[in-house]
């Protein structure tokens, strides 16, 4: 079975902090992980990133895949330069969860919801 490296989320309800693992990739988000990697939280300004740096390499050496979320998390910390050698491609991108909430329209008080 294929191994992806991911997020899972932790934390409170409109508190998340994440922890990225190492998982098979039919297993629930937030099941069994084969190992624990770092965690990442996004609260704080600037975000709080920590990840085992040799554990991260051994997977991806491996064969493990990165999520999308998985990967901006390496390559903030430079893991996933190291690993292909080249320039990251989300150099100066915010983070998919910054990313989601711009996508999100506002709506206003007074209008109407689309039915």
């Amino acid at each position: 079975m294929a191994v992806r490296i991911r997020l899972t989320r932790q934390g409170r309800r409109n508190r998340a902090c994440f922890r990225v693992v190492a998982m098979e990739s039919r297993d629930p988000q937030n099941g069994r992980a084969l190992e624990i990697l770092g965690s990442y939280d996004p609260l704080p300004n600037p975000p709080r990133i920590q990840v085992n740096r040799e554990r991260a390499l051994h997977w991806l050496r491996h064969g493990a895949l990165p999520t999308e979320a998985a990967q901006w998390v390496l390559e903030t910390q430079g893991i996933w330069q190291e690993h292909t050698g080249k320039p990251g491609t989300m150099t100066v991108a915010p983070s998919p969860i910054e990313a989601a909430k711009a996508e999100t329209p506002a709506r206003s008080a007074g209008a109407p919801a689309d039915a």
